[in-house]
């Protein structure tokens, strides 16, 4: 018995970033859900489960950080299975011990290493 394939959650407030990224997951067969700001994201998975996200940290109305600490919060409130939560920024400094804090799983630095995410993410969502 095969699990059917999870979707992936895109949060980033550049259009360009989020149009990449959906690009190159479309290519893997991947269904996504797209956000452009971290209150989007909470309330997007308020609604529905994902297999993984992808978080932007720096992003108007409410940043990954904050984000990722909100959906953790109602996932221990709600009994369910922590949904991976990917932090990709070109932060530099790399924020890696704040993500891990968030309970993020990982960073992914911008510019993106394509064999990297996918790499990552696909393993999640399929």
């Amino acid at each position: 018995m095969t699990s059917s394939p999870k979707k992936l959650l895109i949060v980033d407030d550049v259009d360009l970033v989020r149009d990449f990224l959906q690009a190159l997951f479309a290519l893997h067969g991947l269904e996504m859900e797209l956000a452009s700001n971290g209150q989007e994201a909470v309330e997007i998975c308020a609604q529905e489960e994902f297999g993984a996200i992808l978080m932007d940290l720096d992003m108007p109305v409410m940043g990954g950080i904050e984000a990722a600490r909100i959906i953790r919060r109602r996932e221990r409130e709600e009994h369910r299975i922590p949904t991976p939560i990917f932090a990709v920024s070109a932060k530099i400094p790399s924020p890696h011990g704040t993500c891990l804090e968030a309970e993020m799983d990982g960073f992914i630095a911008k510019p993106i290493d394509i064999e990297n995410i996918l790499g990552t993410i696909l393993p999640l969502v399929n």
